[in-house]
């Protein structure tokens, strides 16, 4: 995955805190239909989880 892919996902996070989501409305951890068959995919999908919820406590920071 490349960086900008993780800067997008990353500021989408930002933007969800924005408009008032909560930090478990996380889009990625409502994936469970995505085909996961290798480790490498998995490791992707935490990393797309894990760029969002960043974004979010970030935007979540500058707000508190």
């Amino acid at each position: 995955m490349q960086n900008s892919d993780i800067g997008g996902i990353h500021r989408s996070g930002e933007q969800g805190r924005a408009a008032g989501m909560g930090f478990f409305e996380n889009p990625f951890l409502r994936h469970t239909n995505l085909p996961v068959k290798t480790p490498e995919q998995l490791l992707g999908l935490c990393d797309l989880g894990n760029a969002w919820a960043a974004g979010w406590l970030d935007e979540d920071a500058e707000v508190g």
